[in-house]
Order: structure tokens, then sequence, then C-alpha cells
């Protein structure tokens, strides 16, 4: 009896052990997906906060969201081909967001804006 109440408390510690580990180990690949969809998600709040405050004139925000229609596409191929994203496609899809960024960055900088009233 108490030899098997043993053996049943042993393999309940075993299996209570190795399921979070598979978890992890399949939570690694969702979170690095997850990330570039965050990534992504961020940028296109970044530019929507830009022509709502006249940061971005109309031609600006055109290019930059083509930028970032082209980053979707790239994405979505990549995912389509072959069951997800391997290394050299999630380093090509951080290099553009990357980019992305910075686009966004220097557009939203630069002394060009939507309401600006020259007077000479």
């Amino acid at each position: 009896m108490k030899r098997s109440l043993f053996k049943l408390v042993f393999a309940a510690v075993i299996v209570a052990g190795i399921i979070p580990m598979t978890g992890l180990a399949q939570g690694y690949r969702h979170c690095h997906s997850n990330n570039i969809n965050r990534r992504e998600d961020y940028q296109r709040y970044r530019i929507r906060e830009g022509i709502r405050s006249g940061e971005l004139t109309r031609g600006e925000a055109s290019r930059l969201i083509d930028e970032q229609r082209r980053i979707e596409r790239y994405e979505y191929r990549a995912r389509r081909d072959g069951g997800g994203l391997d290394y050299c496609e999630r380093q090509r899809l951080d290099r553009m967001l990357d980019r992305s960024s910075r686009d966004i960055y220097f557009q939203k900088h630069d002394r060009q804006d939507r309401y600006r009233r020259w007077y000479w």
C-alpha cells in the first residue's frame, strides 16, 4: 500500500515538473511573434498620433503606412510558406521594423507640419 502510494506521488511530481518545461519551450516561439506584432501595433499607433497631432504631412503619413503594409505582407508570406519564421526571416523582419521605426521618428521630428503656416 505504501509502495504504490509512493509510486503515485513520485509520478505526480515528475509530471508536475515536466509540464511547465514544455510550456516554456512552446512559449518562447510565441513570445517572439508576439513581440513582432507588438512592435507593428506600436508603430501604427505612432503614425496615427503623428497624423492627429499634425507632425506628419499627408505624403509622409502615406509613405509610412505603405512601409508598414510592406512589412506586414513580408511577415505574412514568411509565415505562410513553412510553419512560422526561421532565424533569417526573423532577423530581416527585425531590421525592417528598426528602419521603419527610424523613419517614423525622422518624419515626425522634421520641420514639416501639416498645419504650419508659411509667412514670407
